[in-house]
């Protein structure tokens, strides 16, 4: 067994997911699944063995989810060659085009709008930052696989080298993502 464990009561077995439906849904359910896998990789990574993880902590199946719509075909305008330069028929095609692309963003709000569908929230993890004060993704997956099978956030940060807030924030948000983490 694997020393220096404490196990507070912030981390327990994961809650219970919603069974929502939809984009929105679909996306939350890829994000969770790619966090649970990131995990798994970095408890592999660290060569901690399979029973020293929690019993909830299982390689996950990629969720079957499609969302697809049919579009009607974007036609662009007819050419006259005779009549009209390629320079004039291009700017026809881009307005063409232009007004295309608007009347179906337009649509996909519309069922957003109407409750047919919900809005996809696009977060995504901060990398380093130009200025190195962002911590590296890896390590919040890597922090988060130690925090679940016990490393007090204490020995993980002093085994880090930072202090205890910037390894516990990153790497609990992880947790969270994956529904490991209250």
């Amino acid at each position: 067994m694997r020393q220096n464990r404490t196990m507070s009561a912030e981390t327990q077995q994961p809650k219970a997911q919603s069974s929502g439906t939809g984009q929105a849904a679909a996306a939350q359910k890829f994000r969770e699944w790619e966090a649970r896998n990131r995990i798994i990789e970095e408890l592999e990574r660290l060569g901690i063995p399979r029973q020293d993880w929690p019993a909830y902590v299982q390689r996950p199946a990629k969720p079957e989810f499609s969302e697809s719509h049919q579009f009607e075909c974007f036609q662009p305008p007819d050419i006259d060659l005779l009549r009209e330069s390629m320079r004039d028929w291009v700017k026809k095609a881009n307005a063409a085009w232009d007004r295309y692309r608007d009347r179906q963003v337009r649509l996909f709000e519309f069922l957003v709008e109407k409750g047919v569908d919900e809005p996809i929230p696009h977060k995504r993890s901060r990398g380093p930052g130009t200025k190195g004060r962002n911590v590296e993704i890896d390590a919040r997956y890597e922090w988060a696989a130690r925090r679940l099978t016990g490393d007090a956030w204490k020995v993980i940060a002093i085994d880090a080298g930072v202090s205890e807030a910037r390894v516990r924030k990153p790497a609990t948000e992880v947790l969270k993502i994956a529904g490991w983490e209250k």
